[in-house]
């Protein structure tokens, strides 16, 4: 699986987009984590995000931090589970022994 982050190119990403690759380097699915949807929106008393501020990294002069918002955590928990539920969805079936 491929992860990168996901967002305008530029400065601002809002997601992990994961990319599944068979073993030919073809992709077979993707889905994008959105930090909206795992962390939902940031209450704070930032006058400039009255409605909350949406969870997002930013990238300013080659150095990467999450604006404003910083995670928990608990909050990256959240996050590595999302990554793995989505990763379980292609995993080989086992058989148990019994």
């Amino acid at each position: 699986m491929r992860m990168q982050l996901e967002g305008d190119g530029r400065y601002r990403y809002n997601g992990i987009k994961m990319t599944m690759i068979n073993y030919r380097e073809a992709e077979v699915d993707n889905y994008t984590l959105r930090f909206k949807d795992v962390l939902g929106v940031e209450k704070n008393d930032n006058p400039l995000f009255r409605d909350g501020l949406v969870p997002h990294i930013w990238n300013e002069r080659s150095k990467w931090e999450w604006y404003i918002y910083k995670p928990e955590p608990e909050d990256y928990q959240k996050l590595a589970k999302g990554i793995d539920n989505y990763a379980t969805l292609f995993q080989e079936p086992t058989v148990e022994q019994g």
